[in-house]
């Protein structure tokens, strides 16, 4: 079963790195909701989701990770920014609406 990970474990896990933060990159692989996590530091890659990760902390701790709270935050950005998107183009369209009717 799963581990549902929860805001506090991300705040804890960011916290923890958040020095090291920006050297994790996050990039899409062909599996959905599967990303590969770099650390520009020390050159090491994992495969993550948002609930699990083949790095050593995890595997060994079972306790979320600093690859996870990015894959997590990641997905909380898109998903805001979409959320974001839709709303500004059903604002516009209504604008739009009123333009055209009066």
């Amino acid at each position: 079963m799963a581990q549902v990970i929860t805001e506090a474990d991300i705040r804890t896990a960011s916290q923890r790195c958040l020095a090291q933060w920006d050297d994790l990159e996050v990039s899409e692989t062909s599996v959905p909701g599967v990303f590969k996590v770099t650390n520009h530091v020390t050159c090491k890659t994992y495969r993550t989701t948002a609930t699990t990760c083949d790095c050593p902390h995890h595997v060994n701790r079972q306790k979320p990770c600093k690859h996870m709270a990015r894959v997590a935050a990641k997905l909380a950005s898109k998903t805001h920014w979409a959320a974001d998107e839709a709303a500004t183009k059903s604002a516009q369209a209504q604008a739009d609406r009123r333009a055209l009717w009066g």
